[in-house]
């Protein structure tokens, strides 16, 4: 696990000095105190899924060169999240706390993972709804009376009759 922690510590180090920022700088890109950042490259403390996708957004490192068990490409539910969640719980020194922290971890992915369905469902919705909203004023009657009332807003009776003949116009097809 230490081999670990070290090859990643040094990963956000380089990156970190490469782009010339201090420990202060990437921990307001992140959102954290400096003392994160440092206990990382320190090798105490591995970064969080959470922290592992804004650290490659921020120093430009690849998700995966980050943590393989967190590929974007890896759905949640897939074998190889989940054995690495299992393989993980079974190790022998693993303690309460660690525990609590990858499960919290996981809870968070798997958030984020329905977050970003729900957006994409709900921009895929906004842009259907758009379409036939489209539809309806371009329809004929629409567009007419849409007309007829830029033109003459205090005439009803001119309106009614308007619309009962294009209504008609309608039945006719």
């Amino acid at each position: 696990m230490s081999n670990k922690k070290e090859i990643i510590g040094m990963m956000i180090k380089q990156a970190r000095l490469e782009q010339g920022m201090s420990l202060k700088d990437l921990a307001n890109k992140l959102g954290v105190d400096y003392q994160l950042p440092s206990r990382w490259e320190r090798n105490i403390h591995l970064p969080s899924s959470k922290y592992i996708h804004l650290l490659s957004k921020e120093l430009g490192i690849e998700v995966r060169k980050l943590d393989p068990g967190l590929m974007d490409s890896t759905p949640i539910n897939s074998p190889e999240s989940i054995g690495n969640v299992k393989e993980t719980l079974h190790q022998p020194n693993i303690t309460e706390y660690d525990l609590r922290t990858i499960l919290k971890e996981e809870r968070e992915l798997l958030l984020m993972h329905i977050r970003s369905i729900l957006e994409n469902r709900c921009g895929e919705l906004e842009e259907k709804m758009q379409e036939r909203f489209d539809q309806i004023l371009n329809h004929p009657i629409v567009s007419r009376t849409e007309k007829y009332l830029n033109e003459s807003t205090t005439n009803r009776e001119g309106l009614f009759k308007e619309l009962k003949k294009l209504q008609s116009e309608e039945a006719k097809k």
